[in-house]
């Protein structure tokens, strides 16, 4: 059996929440279960943006993906997939980035907890992960590093944290059959799939709210939303490459691919007017009057 084969460690049946202390009294079990379940129902009483899915997802593989290239240096080239299926609800973001071992796959998802050490890394708060595993129905998580790779399933998430008359369990992993294709190649990366629109309470309840349906609408919405739009000021900027693919709510699959990582600048925005500073210094000295008059008329003129 290759090393590639070999399973890290049993999956199936782990709890996520679960404690590792069995000398807890099962009168005190049921106390700390529910204190769990309480701070995991704050958490996602404290996500109330319809692209907060989109920007945890984002974030995480971002994060991933620089710490590879602080490891690795320039001979590393970062990737990011990220896939729609509108149809079906589905949102598929998979990064080429450091990826999990055994323990990190194990508590990625308990409150507070990051296994993130970089200082300039974009999340530390350790409470979007679990977001993403309680907030909604579905969550598939797959990893793979030094060779060897994990995939379980999380379902109905949102339904026992929600749950007040104690009818749903806690969930626990599935174990499931490790495919990303994306990363055949690549010795190191994540994917991760939640499918939206099972839950009630679940934001956004489907992909065709915004109205965007193809890749390359996405990739805009994306940038302004979510932190695919990075802002560089005093650091160079972060150019992984972007692969987006969509298939529209009429089952049209579109593809984009880019290397901008970066906040829109205004001279990109559609239809929006932009003047360079010489010109507007040069047009204000060619008015009489003072400062307020001065840019008073210059607007005037623009209208």
């Amino acid at each position: 059996m290759s090393l590639l084969q070999q399973p890290l460690f049993s999956i199936d049946g782990f709890d996520p929440l679960g404690t590792d202390d069995t000398t807890t009294a099962t009168s005190m079990t049921s106390v700390l279960e529910e204190a769990s379940k309480r701070i995991v129902f704050n958490i996602l009483k404290s996500y109330t943006g319809y692209y907060d899915i989109f920007s945890e997802l984002l974030q995480n593989s971002l994060d991933a993906v620089q710490q590879r290239q602080t490891k690795e240096g320039p001979s590393y080239l970062p990737r990011i997939w990220v896939t729609l299926d509108m149809p079906s609800g589905l949102v598929r973001v998979v990064d080429n980035g450091v990826g999990m071992n055994e323990r990190e796959f194990k508590y990625c998802l308990r409150p507070s907890v990051s296994f993130k050490k970089q200082a300039d890394l974009r999340g530390h708060k350790g409470v979007g992960a679990t977001f993403l595993a309680y907030g909604f129905s579905f969550l598939k998580l797959q990893t793979k590093q030094q060779g060897a790779q994990i995939a379980a399933i999380l379902r109905q998430g949102r339904q026992w944290a929600e749950d007040n008359s104690g009818t749903v369990p806690r969930p626990k992993f599935e174990s499931a059959e490790f495919g990303i294709p994306e990363l055949e190649s690549e010795t190191s990366g994540t994917a991760t799939e939640i499918i939206i629109g099972q839950s009630p309470s679940e934001r956004p309840k489907n992909l065709g709210w915004i109205g965007a349906q193809t890749a390359e609408q996405w990739y805009t919405v994306l940038r302004i939303k979510t932190p695919l739009g990075g802002v560089y000021l005093t650091t160079p900027p972060f150019q992984p490459k972007i692969v987006i693919k969509v298939r529209s709510s009429e089952k049209t699959e579109t593809t984009f691919e880019t290397n901008r990582a970066e906040y829109f600048y205004p001279h990109e925005i559609p239809n929006l007017k932009v003047q360079s500073l010489h010109d507007i210094v040069r047009a204000l000295d060619s008015i009489q009057g003072d400062s307020t008059t001065k840019f008073t008329k210059l607007a005037a003129e623009h209208k």
